[in-house]
């Protein structure tokens, strides 16, 4: 079930259930965890070393919100709700769905080259688009890419970790080639994600605060959202 909070500025985008318990911090199931880091104006963003590492081992993170105090997403349902469908209500529907629609050769070769997790985080960026929005897009990897931060700067990190590690410079990425999905959220936050038919997925765009085509008008959606991880639920 999606929920977001229209009253906080942080909104959370949940796009992964992990089921795992820890032996050490058990993550609460009343909780949505979330990366705290953020996109600053110089093009880099700051991760706190412990809390990927709590988040990547299934562990509680100190960012979180409590699910109780989220709006509900679609006024009238709850939790206890069977026939709840925030997606599309028909089979027939979802499969009608851009996002469901299956990426063609060019598409899959630039962006998903890497296999399965991205194809995940692809579909979830679209689903939840249309369950928060309504919108019916083909999301522009290339877009966050292309717009996501050119630095990663780590703190409370492990004594004696090498500077280069502590701040590091991300590559100019180009088609095919590998990169860091857990960075698309801060591209996400800070600039939100738009339909394909402004940016290609296809092809890395030059600028990705504007579409390729100068006659399709520019669209974001979710800017302002943030990915968020919840367990045993």
């Amino acid at each position: 079930m999606h929920f977001y909070d229209r009253t906080l500025f942080d909104k959370i985008l949940f796009v992964f259930a992990l089921a795992v318990l820890s032996e050490t911090v058990t993550p609460a199931t009343d909780r949505i965890y979330y990366y705290s880091g953020t996109f600053d104006a110089d093009g880099a963003v700051t991760i706190d070393y412990q809390e990927q590492q709590n988040i990547n081992a299934g562990q509680a993170s100190q960012q979180y919100k409590i699910i109780d105090d989220l709006a509900v997403l679609v006024n009238g349902t709850n939790h206890t709700n069977t026939n709840f469908l925030p997606v599309a209500e028909t089979e027939g529907i979802f499969n009608a769905l851009k996002t469901t629609i299956k990426l063609d050769y060019e598409e899959k070769s630039c962006i998903l080259s890497d296999g399965s997790p991205k194809v995940v985080l692809y579909s979830f960026f679209g689903y939840t688009v249309k369950a928060v929005t309504g919108a019916d897009i083909y999301p522009s990897i290339t877009q966050l890419i292309k717009g996501g931060p050119k630095t990663i700067k780590t703190v409370n990190s492990i004594p004696d970790t090498p500077q280069a590690y502590l701040e590091k410079k991300i590559d100019e990425f180009s088609c095919g080639k590998s990169y860091d999905e857990v960075i698309l959220q801060f591209s996400l936050h800070k600039n939100g994600v738009v339909d394909k038919s402004c940016i290609p997925n296809s092809a890395v765009p030059k600028d990705a605060s504007k579409c390729v085509d100068a006659n399709v008008v520019y669209k974001s959606y979710l800017k302002g959202f943030k990915e968020g991880y919840f367990y045993d639920i």
